[in-house]
């Protein structure tokens, strides 16, 4: 949607009047059409897969997500994968082609970009950006929402039930949420929709979903901020996200961010004075992500390198609950721009990165930084990771599992002096940087959920 993710800056109408949620009747009636009309191709394909293939292919759709694991079955067979798309059942996954990713000149996200779980009020939320549900061949500016499903990890498949949360006339994404202690959801983007350029903003609601801050609160008014991400840390929340670009360099020499800033929003959504946490010197820093902890937060990002190096150096700040730069710190160098995520695991007091850096092949890296700011333990030589996949912990904070491109996924040890690779699961899919998040759902199983041109996929992992 921007310039400064490579997207153009919308020529749409920016009248915030036009501006609704997910509330707004026109987008529910909207809603209620294309549902119907899913229902109708839904019934019709079922139809015809169950004639075409017989009794196998309606065994297959019952299991509802691709499964994948080590083991085999006692016939000495591979167990068999299968999945099903929301409003399209589909015959079994043996080969990653059989759904083709977008074409190579094709950003993809401009289909869907930003797929995350949070939880509130016992419940599993995933919240994601689409350019409509299902997403369409993009045509034009971007015009993503921001939509959200209730997921019973039981049953993934038959719970899930997309709803549009944020809906405008431009794009909101990519969509990023954190729930605080009190429960409340904060949900940040960054658009157009208030001002010629893009904005970071965020909107608030309670655990039911009611919305408490209206959406389009601004971060960096009058006007300012993209690329933002969102974590919780108590009652509040620390939004972080760039501003500016720099033209040249980066992905296929189309430049970098500028500047990264951090605002922390409190619980009843007034919101503190910008973090200034890299700006204003001879760097080029952007793409903020962040985790929070029982004291603060870990934000990290990227800083460009040197031209034509590759590469370069994924950096951290550590931020207390005043807002207040504790640490910063180089957490590895050789980055593989975008190739990163941070999570806080609490059982270790510390937090994880995991990338990838430029190093041709087993390019994944994992370091565990304490929330004193020290780097505890490393590991380099893994294997790689997957652009805007994020890295899923199990509850003990012993396991740690993420997605790895083309193969499956790979499943981490952790101790607090040690990372180890415990080994790789083989899944057949072609992951996409559209987004993925993940969340343990029991039995050694991880419930992943990504964004395809297609919609939203579950696959799950047996470990």
């Amino acid at each position: 949607m921007s310039k400064h993710k490579n997207y153009k800056v919308s020529t749409k109408n920016m009248n915030p009047a036009t501006f609704k949620t997910g509330a707004d009747a026109r987008v529910a009636r909207l809603f209620v059409a294309v549902a119907a009309s899913l229902i109708v191709m839904v019934t019709a394909y079922v139809a015809i897969t169950t004639f075409a293939a017989g009794p196998v292919a309606s065994a297959e759709a019952e299991n509802g997500t691709i499964s994948a694991g080590a083991d085999q079955m006692q016939d000495g067979s591979a167990s068999q994968s299968s999945a099903l798309l929301f409003g399209r059942v589909s015959a079994p996954v043996t080969n990653p082609s059989a759904e083709p990713l977008p074409p190579a000149d094709v950003d993809h996200r401009e289909y869907m970009h930003g797929v995350e779980f949070v939880k509130t009020g016992g419940r599993h939320l995933l919240l994601y950006a689409s350019n409509q549900y299902p997403p369409v061949s993009p045509a034009g500016e971007w015009e993503h929402d921001i939509f959200y499903s209730e997921i019973n990890p039981a049953d993934p498949n038959g719970s899930f039930s997309p709803k549009p949360l944020v809906s405008a006339v431009t794009a909101q994404e990519p969509a990023s949420g954190a729930v605080n202690s009190n429960g409340k959801l904060l949900v940040t983007s960054e658009d157009a929709q208030f001002s010629p350029d893009l904005d970071q903003t965020y909107g608030i609601w309670d655990g039911n979903l009611a919305p408490l801050v209206p959406y389009g609160a601004k971060l960096m008014p009058p006007q300012g901020g993209h690329s933002g991400h969102a974590a919780a840390s108590g009652d509040k929340f620390l939004v972080s996200f760039s501003d500016g670009w720099v033209d040249g360099g980066g992905v296929d020499n189309l430049g970098t961010g500028d500047d990264i800033f951090g605002k922390i929003v409190n619980d009843d959504g007034t919101a503190g004075q910008i973090i200034n946490t890299a700006v204003g010197t001879d760097n080029r820093d952007w793409w903020p992500i962040v985790a929070g902890s029982d004291t603060g937060w870990l934000q990290v990002w990227q800083r460009y390198g040197t031209a034509g190096t590759g590469g370069g150096t994924v950096m951290g700040a550590l931020i207390d609950h005043s807002g207040a730069i504790v640490k910063e710190l180089p957490i590895y160098d050789n980055n593989k721009y975008y190739y990163y995520d941070v999570q806080y695991v609490p059982s270790l007091g510390a937090y994880l990165v995991v990338g990838s850096q430029n190093t041709g092949s087993n390019e994944g890296v994992a370091v565990l930084v304490s929330k004193s700011g020290t780097i505890i333990a490393s590991k380099t030589g893994l294997p790689s990771t997957v652009r805007e996949s994020q890295t899923v912990v199990s509850d003990d904070g012993k396991t740690a599992v993420y997605t790895v491109p083309g193969t499956g996924v790979a499943v981490l040890d952790l101790t607090s002096s040690a990372i180890t690779l415990r080994k790789e699961v083989p899944i057949d899919w072609n992951w996409d940087y559209m987004g993925t998040d993940g969340i343990f759902v029991g039995g050694g199983r991880v419930l992943f959920a990504t964004g395809t041109q297609a919609g939203i996929r579950f696959i799950t992992a047996q470990l």
